[in-house]
């Protein structure tokens, strides 16, 4: 007999998951743990374990949930009870969580472009507000698949504190489009999370947004605003 779905919810989201295994899917943990019905298998000449229909990355989640730890980079905890937010109806611009901060010694996290750092970051920047495989961009709040939305850092990259490149708060969820518009200065966004158009002569889809709050913009955020000596139109 198969043991009983256990609820876990994602601490840092509010996210709950009907399984540990849809948990560890979201979260992209799998596990080496060679479990009954696995089969050895040959890829491309290099042999390995392919275990059908199953993904196991569900035993770190639960054994993180059992003590309140973390797995994939996100706190979990069993549902003890009916509160918090499903998967499937997560509003994210409602979201509340305390931040990790990254250590300066933590270099995983803070050498360069780190690939461990921006796929952390993507997870919880975009991945993590997915619905039905689209994204609403905080900018336009229209919905984009999920593969055209992308971390957009709201202080550039260059310009953070070597711990802050990682941060959840330093970034938003933008469609391409609105990130290449940001990233080369037609718009900006103030410390009140208000959205000021810089070049209002581009386009009116643009410069219709010009006043608009960006969507999800919380207080943590403001302090990666860019620093309005270096554009002074935004201020």
């Amino acid at each position: 007999m198969s043991s009983p779905k256990k609820e876990v919810q994602c601490v840092d989201t509010g996210t709950i998951f009907e399984s540990l295994i849809s948990a560890a899917k979201w979260a992209g943990i799998k596990s080496s743990r060679i479990t009954a019905g696995a089969k050895y298998v040959s890829r491309g000449g290099s042999p390995s374990w392919n275990i059908v229909g199953d993904y196991r990355g569900g035993d770190r989640i639960g054994a993180a949930a059992k003590i309140g730890g973390r797995a994939g980079g996100y706190k979990w905890k069993f549902v003890t009870g009916g509160s918090g937010r499903r998967s499937d109806s997560a509003n994210w611009a409602e979201l509340d969580y305390t931040p990790p901060i990254i250590p300066l010694d933590d270099k995983t996290y803070s050498s360069g472009r780190s690939w461990t750092g921006s796929h952390h970051l993507r997870k919880w920047v975009v991945l993590s507000k997915e619905k039905e495989g689209k994204v609403q961009c905080c900018v336009d709040k229209n919905w984009y698949p999920s593969m055209v939305v992308q971390v957009a850092h709201i202080r550039p990259f260059k310009e953070c504190e070597e711990q802050d490149r990682y941060h959840r708060d330093s970034s938003l969820p933008m469609s391409m489009a609105m990130h290449k518009l940001y990233d080369f200065n037609r718009f900006t966004i103030l410390a009140d999370g208000t959205i000021k158009v810089l070049d209002k002569d581009l386009w009116k889809d643009l410069t219709d947004l010009d006043g608009q709050s960006v969507l999800g913009w919380r207080e943590q955020n403001s302090r990666f605003v860019r620093d309005n000596q270096h554009y002074p139109n935004a201020a």
